[in-house]
């Protein structure tokens, strides 16, 4: 005798094969979401390391400075004691190390990279043809803590301006005292820029690192197209205590 099978049991049988296939595809969807959100993390990368800062000698002398000069540019002051000192190099970042270039002692191309380490930056010159820098040679520095007073812009523009009333000639400007005066330049994350400008019309360029107070001085003649570096001072020095 046949036995007859309905159209409710076949509807029945399919709708559960419908089930089991789509569970199974749901499950392979989620693995395969979850596979592409761990390759998605893998790729995430490391926080790339904060290089600007004023960085100290073996004598602890603050020999290493390092400012930002736009996304991923930065300016450099390499001093090597009883050596020399880079003071137009300018270097960028690829990966976790600085690259820099700058011009040696007789006048010729020099280069290398710098990597942090917690607070030590190691300078190696990958490129060098002045005698007393040999292409490998290696120099540590460590970042200078930041004083206990952080300094402020305005205790920035207080200091340079004691600083310039202490050093310069202000009596051309008793009769007219917009001949001379002072003013508050470009920012970086290290240092504030502090400009002085002389009835003569030359420019001196303060910037004050934000760390330690060392002020560097940067004198600017606009008529002859002329720079040159004028040294340094301790913005602690010329501030009211």
């Amino acid at each position: 005798m046949k036995q007859r099978i309905s159209i409710w049991t076949v509807v029945a049988i399919l709708t559960v094969c419908t089930i089991t296939v789509g569970c199974g595809g749901n499950r392979q969807t989620d693995q395969q979401q979850s596979a592409e959100q761990q390759a998605a993390e893998a790729k995430i990368e490391e926080p790339k390391p904060a290089f600007e800062g004023t960085y100290l000698d073996e004598n602890n002398s603050p020999n290493l400075l390092i400012e930002r000069k736009g996304t991923g540019m930065y300016r450099l002051e390499i001093g090597i004691f009883r050596l020399t000192t880079l003071s137009d190099a300018v270097g960028k970042v690829d990966g976790d190390r600085l690259e820099f270039t700058a011009t040696d002692a007789a006048g010729n191309p020099i280069g290398g990279d710098i990597t942090l380490r917690c607070d030590t930056a190691t300078v190696t010159f990958t490129h060098s043809t002045w005698p007393l820098i040999e292409t490998g040679a290696q120099f540590q520095y460590m970042r200078q803590k930041a004083p206990k007073s952080k300094i402020t812009a305005e205790m920035a523009f207080e200091g340079v301006s004691n600083y310039c009333h202490s050093a310069y000639d202000w009596s051309a400007a008793e009769e007219n005292p917009d001949i001379m005066g002072l003013e508050m330049g470009e920012e970086t994350d290290s240092a504030y820029h502090v400009v002085f400008r002389s009835y003569t019309g030359a420019l001196v360029n303060f910037y004050v690192d934000k760390a330690s107070g060392t002020t560097r001085m940067v004198e600017y003649v606009p008529a002859l197209g002329r720079q040159e570096e004028a040294g340094t001072m301790n913005l602690f020095e010329y501030l009211k205590q």
